[in-house]
């Protein structure tokens, strides 16, 4: 009743599940590494945050002065362009480098500034 397996079958089915592990197992690493959260997204929500506050803070007097700015936290370098488009109609534009240079995050808004009489 009791059948012989072959010594070649026998060694395919241990290497085919040898290489599946080994696979899976790289697979598995690769997936990991790349859903967890890194630096470069960590340092992408601070760029957003911080460019965030700067243009909640740029007040109509430095809009109609055209000012180029510079600021730097958290390891970010942020710098601010401020253009004239009209009258009333300023654009800003704010790009965050991290510390080798390279750019992050770029935000622009327009604002509509009115005079008070």
């Amino acid at each position: 009743m009791s059948k012989k397996v072959k010594a070649s079958s026998l060694v395919e089915t241990i290497v085919a599940a040898t290489i599946i592990s080994l696979v899976t197992g790289m697979g598995m690493s690769v997936f990991l590494l790349v859903s967890s959260p890194s630096s470069s997204t960590q340092s992408l929500l601070d760029a957003q945050e911080i460019s965030a506050e700067i243009l909640d803070t740029i007040s109509s007097i430095s809009l109609k002065k055209h000012e180029y700015f510079e600021y730097k936290e958290k390891g970010l370098a942020f710098e601010g362009e401020i253009k004239s488009l009209s009258e009333d109609l300023y654009s800003v534009e704010i790009l965050a480098l991290n510390p080798k240079g390279r750019r992050v995050y770029t935000r622009n808004r327009l604002f509509k500034v009115y005079e008070k009489d």
